[in-house]
């Protein structure tokens, strides 16, 4: 699994979060609060949805962990055994 199918997964996590903001418009560089929007009660959804899709742990992160979707790629990209080397 690529970086990028990691963003179009949590994409799809956020568009049931918020069905009304643009997806596109969602990248690594976009900020969980200032540009997402994301208060505490999402962010506790967001957390438990991707330790259902991901099969991770995310029992010790808080919500100061995550500034951007890139701080969230990186995470699960380090705590799951997914080679992003690899072409798809």
């Amino acid at each position: 699994m690529s970086r990028k199918d990691i963003l179009n997964e949590l994409k799809q996590i956020y568009k049931n979060i918020d069905g009304k903001r643009n997806l596109k418009n969602i990248n690594e560089k976009s900020r969980l609060v200032h540009d997402l929007g994301m208060m505490s009660v999402s962010f506790v959804y967001m957390l438990f949805v991707i330790e259902r899709k991901f099969n991770i742990s995310m029992d010790n992160v808080s919500f100061s962990s995550f500034n951007t979707v890139k701080d969230v790629i990186d995470f699960i990209v380090k705590n799951t055994k997914y080679d992003i080397t690899k072409k798809r």
